[in-house]
């Protein structure tokens, strides 16, 4: 498939493939999907997502975009190669920012291999600005090899609406409770901008021994600069080729902090601003509050997470911790609503369900409770909980903290309603 039209296909996936928390049961795919989506044609997780997602000012500061921030050293001493070196690449500020000319894919593809370290590139493709649809992108993919193996390097360019949301995709640190495997850091340097390096895997569980470490770079006015590789020739389909991808930390952030991005990241057209996103109802404190009321005495809460509508935590009674996850939603009452057959209906007219299965993400021995409770004017609580501390790992404890029965006197509690 051409470079542009897998490009086009993962924007139209990732489009399509995030809805809010109000239609979204407590699970992985709310944390996780959102991480992940299907940014791995180009590792454009931050820049897709947070231009897909509905409802959801300044510039590079001249530092950034200096000469000096232009070179990715090589990994062992040998002689890199700079587009950038000698020249000034100043980027007016946001009001005077206008798309400059198309940056074609051939200079999108030269950009990203001159910051490469001394080493052969093949399978290079890429694409230019001012591309149809309403994600205006650029960005450029090669397999590099310093002589020690093959390690795919994508490279995505993008302006995300603003305001710009600091804690959205590719600018903050996953939940561990979704990614125990990754490493990530967040850094805020002078000028505002957000940093995010991220070492992980392209699966979860390792099960291929293909590592996948991402780099963001996020200008407070949107412009976005973001990376990926892997320690093989394709992200996925192709062995191992060495221990780790090419570029070390320093060198992830050296590439995507590059002045030799400017031209191609002044020519991206900058959507339209967005609106502040709509309150989709409980806010994360509130839910986390009233846990702290509803979970029985002598059971810790630790690692709280959450946003809008949803909350993690981790319990333990003392032996050992185990993940648990509330969702509370606003159905319409009366309209539509998620298929309940075999509920048990309750005095008051809400329908409940309680189960207990295997681990949806897996691990072994791994296992879920869920109970799952809608309430006659549309109030819908959903918890699950699992006997491990994250999704997809191994059960580290014979059974979830909470019996089937707790569940149930927590999501029929009168809390909710409050």
């Amino acid at each position: 498939m051409p470079f542009e039209d897998e490009l086009t296909d993962a924007l139209h996936d990732t489009a399509h493939s995030y809805e809010p928390p109000l239609t979204a049961l407590v699970n992985a795919g709310i944390a996780d999907g959102r991480r992940r989506g299907r940014r791995r044609t180009l590792g454009i997780v931050g820049s897709v997502t947070a231009l897909a997602l509905v409802g959801i000012g300044g510039t590079f500061a001249s530092g950034l975009l200096a000469p000096g921030h232009a070179t990715v050293g090589a990994a062992s001493g040998g002689a890199s190669r700079s587009a950038a070196s000698g020249r000034s690449a100043t980027v007016p500020p946001p009001a005077q920012v206008a798309a400059g000319p198309v940056v074609s894919k051939e200079q999108m593809i030269n950009t990203l291999k001159s910051l490469l370290p001394a080493g052969s590139v093949t399978k290079a493709d890429g694409t230019g600005s001012g591309g149809p649809g309403p994600f205006d992108v650029a960005g450029a993919s090669v397999v590099f090899n310093d002589g020690k193996g093959a390690s795919q390097i994508d490279v995505m360019l993008s302006r995300l609406a603003t305001p710009v949301d600091t804690n959205g995709p590719g600018q903050s640190c996953p939940d561990p409770a979704y990614v125990p495997t990754m490493q990530c850091t967040r850094t805020v340097l002078a000028d505002g901008s957000v940093l995010l390096i991220q070492q992980g895997y392209e699966y979860p569980d390792k099960r291929t021994g293909v590592k996948d470490w991402d780099a963001f770079l996020t200008a407070t006015d949107g412009r976005q600069v973001s990376m990926s590789e892997w320690n093989a020739a394709q992200e996925k389909g192709s062995p191992v080729s060495r221990p780790d991808p090419v570029l070390s930390t320093d060198q992830m952030k050296a590439l995507v902090t590059s002045s030799a991005w400017s031209t191609a990241l002044a020519s991206l057209h900058a959507p339209k601003p967005v609106p502040a996103p709509r309150s989709i109802g409980m806010s994360a404190q509130e839910i986390l509050a009233r846990l702290g009321v509803l979970i029985p005495k002598g059971i810790t809460q630790t690692s709280p997470h959450g946003q809008d509508g949803f909350a993690d935590v981790l319990l333990n009674d003392g032996q050992g911790p185990g993940l648990f996850q509330v969702n509370v939603q606003r159905w319409k009452a009366g309209g539509t609503q998620p298929d309940y057959t075999g509920a048990t209906v309750l005095p008051d007219g809400s329908k409940l369900i309680l189960r207990q299965e295997g681990s949806e993400k897996g691990g072994s021995g791994a296992v879920q409770r869920i109970a799952d409770l809608m309430r006659p004017d549309g109030l819908r609580v959903v918890v699950m909980e699992f006997n491990a501390p994250s999704q997809g790992t191994a059960a580290t404890r014979t059974d979830p903290v909470l019996t089937l029965d707790q569940l149930r006197t927590l999501v029929t509690s009168k809390l909710w309603e409050e």
